[in-house]
């Protein structure tokens, strides 16, 4: 019995030995394969680039061959993998890429029948390598229709791709079916997705918060951080935003970091009065915010906002009061004054701007 335990120990030995071995041959084979595929597909994009430049149209043997074969995933990989080689050697392949639409139509519509994260894939291959040469409107209809079912994966990469092409009615189409499927995306990726845009920011912007009514919160937060990078021209109107009564909280901190980064004389008092807010959240962001304002008033809000009995409320107000460079005596008031804690906070940060 014992000798018998024994071989079979040694037979299980032996397999995984033999299904290690095999599998560092197969990733050996496999890197180079790939590695062969790459440069094979590199030389045949800078061949029919050549082409494309001297006869003005790709030929249809060329067409039906590269659609039969970025079918298959791991073909589309590779053929993404050559494109990005060639763009960090600054190699220019528009023209190559713009007759590459038809293809492109064909594999959106193929693999609406496949799993979500092929379409995924396919969405981030757009997404990358479009460089807005892809317009044609059955390419985003189908990316579209992906978002029936989808992961945050598949929802993302789709707006990414959406937001390499030039038309914003499509990016409107995209944000607009995750608020009435109410699919939640993180304020973040849609802020980090449309600053992808590479085309008119104030066009897209503007179309979008036209309709930013219609859209969820989440969405709203994201469409105001983006704009909040872009564009300096929405002063008014997220000013009369922060002072409806049926603002939401959240759109309503967002709109206030707005004001931080853009000057706004006319906010300047809804601020001071926002620092003394019920709500320690607002309190938080309109401290930060005032640092970006300079007035008598604003040094006298802040210091007050030095006692407050939030700890972050303390430390922004500290940091914004030394950012608009307060006089001698407005920190000598502070630090000889009777509260301790405003005394610590305002202290600390001196001892760090000092360093």
């Amino acid at each position: 019995m014992s000798v018998l335990l024994l071989q079979l120990y040694l037979l299980f030995c032996f397999l995984i030995l033999l299904y290690t071995v095999s599998y560092i041959i197969y990733q050996q084979y496999y890197k180079k394969y790939e590695s062969v595929s790459i440069e094979r597909y590199m030389k045949m994009i800078v061949d029919q680039n050549q082409k494309v430049q001297e006869e003005g149209f790709l030929h249809k043997e060329h067409v039906a061959w590269l659609s039969k074969q970025l079918k298959k995933t791991n073909q589309l990989v590779f053929f993404e993998k050559a494109l990005t080689q060639l763009d960090t050697k600054a190699y220019q392949n528009h023209a190559y890429l713009k007759h590459l639409e038809p293809v492109v139509i064909e594999l959106a519509e193929y693999h609406q029948r496949s799993n979500q994260m092929t379409q995924a894939y396919l969405a981030y291959f757009i997404a990358k390598c479009s460089k807005g040469q892809w317009e044609a409107s059955d390419i985003y209809r189908n990316l579209l229709s992906y978002l029936n079912e989808p992961t945050i994966y598949l929802r993302e990469n789709v707006l990414l791709a959406m937001c390499q092409q030039k038309n914003p009615q499509w990016i409107l189409k995209v944000l607009q079916f995750l608020t009435r499927q109410n699919l939640y995306h993180q304020p973040k990726l849609i802020q980090d997705g449309l600053l992808t845009f590479p085309f008119n920011s104030e066009e897209l912007t503007d179309i979008l918060w036209d309709r930013h009514q219609t859209f969820q919160e989440s969405i709203v937060l994201g469409l105001i951080g983006f704009i909040t990078i872009k564009s300096p021209n929405y002063k008014e109107v997220f000013f009369k935003k922060l002072v409806q009564k049926e603002t939401t909280l959240e759109v309503k901190l967002q709109i206030m970091r707005y004001f931080k980064k853009h000057h706004y004389s006319k906010v300047e008092q809804e601020l001071i009065s926002l620092i003394s807010d019920k709500q320690f959240a607002i309190r938080i962001v309109a401290a930060s915010a005032l640092g970006s304002y300079s007035s008598e008033v604003v040094v006298a809000a802040l210091k007050k906002a030095l006692t407050d009995s939030n700890w972050y409320v303390r430390k922004n107000a500290s940091l914004s009061l030394l950012a608009i460079t307060p006089t001698h005596e407005d920190i000598l008031e502070v630090l000889n004054g009777s509260d301790r804690y405003a005394k610590e906070m305002l202290s600390y940060h001196l001892g760090v701007e000092r360093r």
